[in-house]
């Protein structure tokens, strides 16, 4: 068997191999998520399950689905593309499994989530800004410049015309033109944009909200931006969602930030159980639960 399928297996074993290493950290570390109090854990699963309902609410606006199949099919593609070991297979996975899920053509389910992810890469480049411009402004620029362009494209009539006059594959001509109803749909692209900065912002409070009960010390606008950060640089990682990269980039933040290291660790580690591991569960709980529901009424 390809050692692929056993990426988190992996990572786990490291994490192990490590804590096995450096015991006496890894028991500070251990002791911080233990001893944080129940509420927590209850204040998180609310925060991650609000912030689910709102993304499954951006995809709803595009597509007339009930909301027990936008949410089953949200589920299930989320939890495929935390299963692939790079992000970019990851998201072709994601839109191949959500389009199914839904009933719906590929390319308009890849139109819909390259609008969805241009809103969090803007509001993910704009909250990391400041921590962008202290490495280098090249970079915020860079992504700045790139979104600007995807929109102009998208947006452009010319470039449509030529787009259908050259000898471009019928697909990608579908997918343009899929990605521009919804750009050129000024109060659609405004209210997905609007629904992604609520829905960051709330992602950025469940993070904030682990680091000061763990005993950091950080404001809100330091973890926003390690945050934001830490999910673009994960896209560089060949592990599923980002695994090991995320980590290490949003735990490293946080003690340059002046956050003690092994609470910046430990509110990593625990942040992720519910920004990553839940996801795994859930989306493989709700496949799991399709199938039955499928071979029951077949039988």
């Amino acid at each position: 068997m390809g050692l692929q399928k056993y990426w988190r297996i992996v990572f786990v074993a490291v994490l192990l191999a490590l804590a096995m290493i450096y015991r006496e950290e890894a028991e500070r570390i251990v002791n911080i998520v233990v001893s944080s109090p129940p509420w927590l854990f209850f204040a998180c699963l609310f925060l991650v399950v609000a912030e689910f309902l709102l993304q499954a609410l951006r995809m709803k606006l595009v597509f007339s689905k009930n909301w027990a199949e936008i949410l089953r099919a949200y589920a299930v593609g989320l939890m495929v593309a935390l299963s692939f070991p790079s992000r970019t297979l990851g998201e072709g996975a994601r839109i191949a499994v959500m389009a199914k899920e839904l009933k719906v053509k590929k390319e308009e389910m890849a139109a819909y989530v390259s609008v969805e992810r241009v809103a969090d890469v803007v509001v993910l480049a704009t909250a990391a800004s400041l921590v962008l411009l202290e490495v280098h402004p090249f970079l915020l620029a860079a992504a700045v410049l790139g979104i600007c362009t995807f929109l102009a494209v998208i947006e452009s009539d010319t470039v449509y015309r030529k787009v259908n006059r050259g000898p471009v594959p019928e697909l990608l001509r579908k997918y343009i033109e899929e990605s521009r109803k919804i750009v050129k749909d000024r109060a659609l692209f405004a209210a997905i944009l609007g629904i992604s900065v609520v829905l960051w912002g709330i992602d950025f409070l469940r993070m904030w909200v682990v680091v000061h009960t763990m005993g950091g010390t950080i404001d809100y606008t330091a973890v926003a931006s390690l945050v934001s950060l830490a999910y673009i640089v994960s896209a560089l990682s060949f592990l599923p969602g980002g695994l090991g990269v995320y980590e290490g980039g949003l735990a490293g933040g946080l003690v340059l930030k002046g956050v003690p290291h092994d609470v910046a660790v430990a509110a990593t580690l625990y942040e992720r159980l519910f920004s990553y591991w839940l996801w795994i569960l859930v989306g493989a709980a709700a496949g799991a639960f399709k199938r039955e529901n499928g071979s029951s009424s077949t039988a």
